[in-house]
């Protein structure tokens, strides 16, 4: 019995740029390994510039660089490299017009910005901290204590205010978002509760 053929793989958009992006990148790699490393990250900094790659294709780029065979086809220093000039892109993209940075929350408890390499906060999925921040990630005004309470499930306000003072100071810790009274991941008003700070969107990755 004849079997059919397969069907070739096919890939949505981001993906075919991503994987366009990292074969001109092994190219380049190629190309200028006898240079210095500043001529390397200029000619990938304009590929991606050229390319003008979205969000979803610079990250899965960024995982692509580590995947077998092409790491061993790039250095360690090359990929840390790209790493930054990626992060800066994600930056660009992501803290647009409106000045905010954005981040993401995922499923497993990751609250992260950019590239998700060096700025990432380990949430536990689950806690306290993981809810208040999944629930307020929709509000655009302040939300009561005690609906924070009843939402999470915690009898004492006590454990709604120690964990989001954990949450800012995590932030700073792994996301570089400064603990100060301007600039903290969440803010707080009395006698109206807690809201993200203007400063920050958080989205559901």
């Amino acid at each position: 019995m004849n079997k059919s053929p397969k069907k070739p793989e096919t890939f949505i958009p981001h993906q075919q740029k991503a994987v366009r992006i990292l074969t001109e990148i092994q190219k380049i790699n190629k190309k200028y390994v006898s240079l210095v490393k500043p001529r390397i990250e200029k000619e990938i900094s304009s590929l991606l510039n050229k390319n003008k790659p979205d969000e979803k294709a610079l990250s899965l780029l960024s995982k692509l660089l580590k995947a077998p065979g092409v790491s061993n086809s790039i250095s360690k220093e090359e990929v840390q490299s790209i790493e930054n000039i990626i992060d800066e892109k994600l930056k660009k993209i992501n803290y647009p017009r409106t000045d905010k940075l954005t981040l993401f929350l995922s499923g497993s408890g990751d609250l992260y910005w950019g590239s998700k390499k060096g700025h990432c906060y380990p949430v536990e999925n689950g806690s306290i901290r993981y809810k208040i921040l999944f629930i307020l990630r929709n509000k655009d005004d302040f939300y009561p204590t005690k609906k924070l309470r009843d939402e999470t499930n915690t009898k004492k306000t006590r454990s709604i205010r120690d964990s989001i003072s954990h949450i800012n100071i995590n932030a700073e810790k792994f996301l570089s978002i400064s603990n100060t009274k301007s600039k903290k991941l969440i803010v707080s008003k009395i006698d109206s509760g807690y809201k993200i700070n203007d400063l920050y969107n958080i989205l559901k990755a």
